[in-house]
């Protein structure tokens, strides 16, 4: 996973070095609001300039650097043999309780909110949220009766 996680490395590394340099100048370790803005900074300060490469070149780059981590597997067969490997039963929304679904939606909220940075463009996790506060109209309680509908109408429901 490292050879395509380099990127997140390398903003973590330097949101640490920007840490490490705060502490040095304020005499005490950053609020996590001031590290969400460090991370910011790091994400800015790391971002490659953009080049012109084709897909089918990006595309080629991907399976070399995917080839060099098989292990002797070869793409089709690793990718067949993890076929029908889950024999538990597929849930749905409706199988779990409500209070579990809101439970799992304040996670995955903080979990976005935490790792969100302004160059990110809005992901369909987190659009449910960004059309409510838009709107100002409150996000729906029950996840199981709601959708997220179009951008002039945030919820509809199912």
């Amino acid at each position: 996973m490292a050879e395509f996680s380099q990127r997140v490395e390398q903003i973590e590394n330097s949101k640490d070095e920007l840490i490490e340099a705060f502490v040095a100048d304020h005499g005490r370790r950053p609020t996590g609001v001031e590290i969400v803005r460090l991370r910011q900074q790091a994400t800015i300060a790391t971002r490659p300039a953009k080049t012109d490469r084709s897909l089918s070149e990006m595309t080629d780059d991907w399976r070399r650097r995917a080839g060099n981590l098989e292990a002797g597997y070869a793409n089709e067969a690793w990718v067949t043999s993890l076929l029908n490997r889950n024999d538990l039963p597929l849930l749905s929304a409706g199988d779990l309780a409500e209070p579990i679904l809101e439970d799992a939606a304040r996670v995955v909220a903080a979990a976005v909110a935490e790792k969100r940075t302004p160059t990110d463009e809005t992901t369909s996790s987190t659009r449910p949220t960004v059309s409510s506060t838009e709107s100002g109209s409150p996000a729906p309680t029950s996840a199981s009766r709601w959708r997220n509908g179009s951008p002039t109408s945030p919820w509809a429901p199912l």
